[in-house]
């Protein structure tokens, strides 16, 4: 409950990812804000349509990005659209 409610009352945009499935499982509000969306349209379509990569590459270089077998921190060489 503690964790849950850290990730909610973060002032970051947080998104749990299945790289496998390309899915949001969670978002937190300041996600929502951000992307304007809310958490179930987030949770709704591909994760990877959520992320650019800032160099070439594409949607390839960030659905690689997501299945990399390591957390990824995308603030690294990605944004979101």
């Amino acid at each position: 409950a503690l964790g849950r409610a850290l990730f909610d009352a973060s002032a970051d945009a947080l998104f749990v990812i299945d790289p496998a499935a390309d899915r949001v499982a969670a978002a937190n509000p300041a996600a929502a804000r951000l992307t304007g969306s809310d958490r179930a349209e987030l949770r709704a379509g591909p994760a990877s349509r959520l992320f650019r990569a800032d160099a070439g590459g594409g949607a390839e270089r960030v659905r690689a990005a997501l299945l990399a077998a390591a957390p990824t921190d995308l603030r690294d060489g990605f944004s979101l659209r």
